[in-house]
This record gives C-alpha cells, structure tokens and sequence, in this order.
C-alpha cells in the first residue's frame, strides 16, 4: 500500500506498472531506469515456515 505524499522505492516493474497504466495519473515516478540498484524485495513476503511444517488432519 502507498501512502500519499510518502517517497518510496520501487522496482522497474513497479515503476511502469504505476506510470505506463491507467493508474499513471495517481502516480509520480521519479527517476529513470538507467541505472541498476541489484536485486530488489518486491514480491510478497516469504510464507511462515512454521505453517509450512505442521500437519493437518484429512478432510475426507
């Protein structure tokens, strides 16, 4: 979620997403794509490896 008026980064992706869209009039976006910054945490939020190790009954 963006907050209005609050900078934040954003990869490429993201960046065309927000300007090259319908969404392009809700959005400015800074900067230019010349330079690469590495890799960049925009995906969602790794899974809990707990709920991933627990065992569930069957349903059926």
């Amino acid at each position: 979620m963006f907050e209005t008026g609050r900078p934040v980064l954003v990869c490429g992706n993201t960046a065309d997403m927000l300007s090259l869209t319908r969404y392009g009039a809700h959005f400015r976006v800074d900067g230019t794509k010349n330079q690469h910054f590495g890799l960049f945490p925009c995906g969602p939020a790794p899974a809990s490896t707990a709920a991933a190790s627990e065992t569930t009954g069957s349903c059926c």
